[in-house]
């Protein structure tokens, strides 16, 4: 019986570890924000994330740098999870973290309920909707958008600064 006890923690165990090193917390997306394009890679690269592609910013345009968690199909675009750092000269860094698992996205919103982020309106956008989610530094927009007959959920991380520049140029 001992045995068996042990067997079923190990199997959790390695479920687990094989279930969150691809997942990022929100405090994973708040460090990332704040990085630099090679501790980011190491970072994503140590939680079996890949590099997909990197674009470099230009003076009207952010620049692009993706990652992807999961198998990607041939002549497809598609995978489990994807990460993009948006960099630009002078101005902070932005972090978009899409994935499709709706557990996921209910354990972010109640993270954001628990702690000091204040729900601060929400927006339609491409046939989807965005709530936005402030605290002191910065905001957060939750975004569920649908997918080829599914739902894809998406987390946009900015500085609150940020976020204000882009709301005013709007």
């Amino acid at each position: 019986m001992n045995f068996k006890k042990k067997y079923i923690t190990l199997i959790f165990v390695i479920f687990s570890f094989c279930f969150f090193t691809q997942n990022l917390s929100i405090n994973d997306l708040f460090l990332f924000q704040k990085m630099n394009i090679g501790i980011v890679n190491d970072s994503l690269l140590a939680k079996k994330w890949k590099f997909y592609k990197s674009e470099e910013p230009t003076q009207t345009k952010y620049g692009e740098t993706i990652w992807h968690f999961g198998k990607l199909e041939k002549n497809k675009i598609q995978a489990e999870s994807w990460f993009y750092l948006l960099s630009a000269h002078s101005l902070p860094n932005r972090i978009i973290y899409q994935f499709q698992k709706i557990e996921q996205f209910d354990f972010f919103r109640n993270e954001l309920k628990r702690s000091d982020f204040i729900e601060i309106g929400t927006e339609i956008a491409d046939g989807g909707f965005i709530s936005y989610y402030k605290n002191q530094n910065y905001v957060i927009g939750t975004t569920v958008f649908p997918k080829e007959n599914l739902n894809a959920f998406a987390l946009t991380i900015y500085t609150l600064e940020d976020y204000l520049k882009t709301k005013q140029n709007k």
